[in-house]
């Protein structure tokens, strides 16, 4: 989540629909021990459209990949959804899967956008959210048996609930 002072925060939201008005979407980047970007806005300007999270070894490249995907589903070459694969996004190097954001992840790790979206839309629920997940170097993906997170960028499981503090599995 981005810090700040809540008046840079509001600045920063109160300027997000110029931008999605020129471009389609806005892409929030975040630099924390593995960084990530997201889209906000995209869920407004391409109909049916989930908002997109990436993960990636630099910002850059996470907020490249966010503008790679929708700029494919503006143009009608991709679809977003849980479950969709993509051998497209990273030059086909690896394949890519489209796993659904859990809403209890929300507002660990989008921030911004779900102040822009209650900004937006007060009461309203905060849009789907997509996240790229990358396979290994073998082409496994993690919630598949033989998956090596030392051949891959860690990313956290976001397509699972969080677990209430305290909850422990024995």
């Amino acid at each position: 989540m981005t810090g700040g002072s809540a008046a840079a925060r509001r600045a920063l939201v109160t300027s997000l629909p110029e931008v999605i008005r020129r471009s389609g979407w806005a892409v929030q980047m975040v630099g924390d021990d593995v960084p990530f970007a997201y889209s906000i806005g995209a869920s407004e300007t391409l109909p049916g459209t989930p908002e997109v999270l990436v993960f990636a070894p630099s910002l850059h490249l996470a907020g490249h990949l966010v503008n790679d995907v929708l700029r494919r589903v503006r143009e009608g070459t991709l679809r977003v959804a849980e479950g969709v694969r993509d051998v497209n996004l990273l030059a086909g190097e690896h394949p890519v899967v489209y796993r659904r954001v859990h809403e209890s992840q929300f507002s660990e790790y989008l921030g911004i956008g779900l102040e822009y979206h209650e900004w937006r839309r007060p009461g309203e629920p905060a849009p789907a959210h997509v996240m790229a997940v990358v396979a290994d170097a073998n082409g496994v993906f993690p919630w598949e048996a033989g998956y090596d997170p030392r051949r891959n960028l860690p990313t956290p499981p976001l397509w699972q609930p969080t677990r209430p503090v305290g909850h422990f599995r024995a």
